[in-house]
């Protein structure tokens, strides 16, 4: 059990009493989700140290003396700080403030990208102060630099990584959907803070969906609950994904952005993490062929069975073609135009099946809900009249509506389709 006392804050108000690694005293209204959900504070410590995978991590933790240290303690050593949300630990007895704690500079930034040994002789390793490296989660080499005012966001990649953030970048913002916009530079990517360096807090969906990343239908009605715009948001994030074959969308990489103050849901956070989408990782030889693949096929089930009426936004080929020519790296496969396109008109050709299957069960809801607003109506109505006419309305909904199942009805002893046949 994690031997820690103190409290959960947030900005410099406490949210919940820490008691031998327990919690008390919770404000649900402002607790991070995942904590909401599990109460499981050693738990939520270990998701927000630095992945010990990452070989430059391991640098990072001989600079800190923290060689041996359990992913909870590398958190607490920054205080669980991060950039991208407001939540810390202030341990029993501190008198310690938000602005004592949160990062203002980061001296290790070129070890957690690029492996640099200097810190170890330069001096930097006698006094480390805290670095928002010990909470910069992710598989890839990456680091924080504070930049004109704002923090930025470094990680390295090959060539066909910068092509995929960038073009997918480009792709969402001409689709009309919120992302993040990425920089190329000598070692990778860049991109801003989208949290705003505090204004918003960042709650990945971890927090609200555990590990069931994959199952889109589960993920949609849980944002549902947050409101509908959040559900919506997260149909066009799983439709960039399925035309780019971003096979990388997890609990760690999309999520909520949410008001540090209320604790209230603000909105989705922005689609951002698709640098091994495309080509970047093709085993073999690469092919543009738009084949049913999981991700398609997972898109257009969640599709068909919320029977969500999705406005799909196809992109010409020109418009594809200029995108990636304003990319300042060369895609390398020379197919990722093609290959976009392609993917988008197979998904347009399905949801039109969908659409048209789909057709007369909508129109039995519609009017299923239209029968329950007339029966409504005549309950609260004590005019006779009025009850006549609504009875002639509600015969008539009713005729259409056995009519309607009567078409929809499959036919007697034929055979459903089955996944088995040949």
């Amino acid at each position: 059990m994690l031997n820690l006392n103190g409290e959960l804050m947030s900005g410099d108000r406490a949210i919940a009493v820490i008691r031998n690694g327990l919690l008390q005293d919770c404000d649900d209204a402002r607790l991070p989700y995942y904590l909401k959900r599990t109460q499981d504070l050693q738990g939520w410590l270990e998701l927000r140290a630095v992945d010990r995978h990452r070989p430059n991590s391991r640098l990072l933790r001989r600079l800190y003396r923290l060689g041996d240290a359990e992913d909870a303690e590398i958190a607490l050593r920054a205080s669980a700080v991060t950039i991208t949300d407001n939540f810390w630990i202030r341990r029993e007895g501190s008198s310690e403030t938000y602005e004592d704690v949160r990062f203002k500079e980061n001296l290790f930034a070129d070890v957690a990208l690029e492996g640099k040994l200097d810190a170890f002789s330069d001096g930097r390793w006698r006094h480390p102060s805290s670095s928002p490296e010990l909470t910069n989660v992710g598989s890839f080499e990456k680091c924080w630099r504070f930049e004109n005012g704002a923090w930025w966001m470094y990680k390295r990649g090959d060539e066909s990584e910068q092509f995929a953030e960038l073009f997918i970048a480009a792709v969402t913002e001409q689709l009309g959907y919120a992302g993040t916009a990425y920089y190329l530079t000598s070692t990778g990517v860049k991109s801003k803070d989208f949290t705003e360096n505090g204004r918003y807090n960042f709650d990945p969906a971890v927090g609200f969906i555990g590990d069931r990343y994959d199952d889109y239908v589960y993920c949609y009605e849980k944002l549902q609950a947050f409101g509908q715009r959040f559900a919506d948001d997260y149909v066009k994030l799983l439709y960039v994904d399925a035309i780019c074959r971003n096979v990388d969308r997890h609990s760690g990489n999309f999520g909520i952005l949410r008001d540090p103050d209320t604790g209230e849901a603000v909105r989705l956070a922005p689609n951002y993490d698709n640098n091994i989408a495309l080509f970047a990782r093709l085993s073999g030889t690469a092919s543009i062929s738009a084949k049913k693949d999981m991700l398609i096929t997972d898109f257009l089930d969640l599709i068909e069975q919320k029977d969500i009426a999705f406005e799909l936004p196809q992109l010409s080929r020109r418009t594809l073609s200029e995108l990636a020519e304003s990319v300042p790296v060369k895609d390398a496969s020379g197919m990722a135009v093609d290959f976009v396109y392609s993917r988008q008109n197979m998904i347009a050709e399905e949801l039109e099946k969908i659409r048209a299957q789909n057709l007369p069960k909508r129109e039995i809801r519609e009017t299923e809900k239209q029968l329950a607003g007339l029966n409504q109506k005549m309950q609260d109505t004590t005019s006779v009249r009025e009850k006549l006419e609504l009875g002639q309305q509600m015969q008539a909904e009713q005729k259409r509506l056995e009519g309607l199942k009567r078409q929809n009805a499959p036919e007697r002893g034929k055979l459903k389709h089955s996944s088995r046949e040949k």
